[in-house]
């Protein structure tokens, strides 16, 4: 408890176990581009290809099908899952089991995403940047830049920055280099 307590103490150190931790996880099961300031948390599946960004969060129990790529700053809580769209629906005669799979679509999570508990992706939507998934959400169709959304499918209910002077200030900063700030709680 006493070595826990010191190691959040300070954000260098804590953040020095973190990179360690995750070279470690990315060697061991080859994620070749996941950023090392990025963090993997729990028992989650994700494919090798997965490309994420500096400073991103994927909570336990997350399943995240090939061709899926993260910006800096995406936050993902516990049981996220991009899937579907790996099943040939349009052969007539052929039942599913045996009709093959297409190829595969890319999704995108821009910058600045924070994607709540038990959200559902359907790969091949793009998240715009700074967007905000509420809990239990079922993407299936592209977000906009900053919306907020929620429900079963996906619907804007806000919007994050109501005016165009703050989205531009938020835009400048996603626009540099990542950089070591401060953790949760860190002032």
């Amino acid at each position: 408890m006493f070595l826990k307590k010191l190691i959040r103490s300070s954000n260098r150190l804590y953040f020095g176990m973190r990179v360690l931790r995750m070279f470690i996880i990315r060697r061991l099961h080859g994620f070749q581009n996941i950023h090392y300031s990025s963090n993997l948390l729990g028992n989650s599946k994700l494919s090798k290809d997965v490309i994420m960004g500096a400073f991103c969060s994927v909570g336990p129990g997350a399943y995240i099908c090939p061709k899926v790529r993260m910006g800096n700053y995406v936050m993902i809580a516990p049981n996220f899952s991009v899937v579907g769209d790996d099943h040939r629906t349009d052969q007539v005669g052929v039942p599913y089991i045996f009709s093959g799979r297409p190829d595969g679509k890319t999704t995108i999570i821009e910058n600045d995403v924070w994607i709540g508990r038990n959200v559902i992706l359907r790969s091949g939507v793009r998240i715009g940047r700074g967007a905000l998934l509420a809990m239990g959400t079922v993407v299936t169709k592209d977000v906009e830049a900053y919306a907020i959304v929620g429900g079963v499918p996906a619907k804007v209910i806000g919007t994050r920055f109501a005016s165009s002077i703050d989205r531009e200030k938020h835009d400048a900063m996603l626009a540099k280099n990542p950089e070591l700030r401060h953790f949760c709680g860190d002032q």
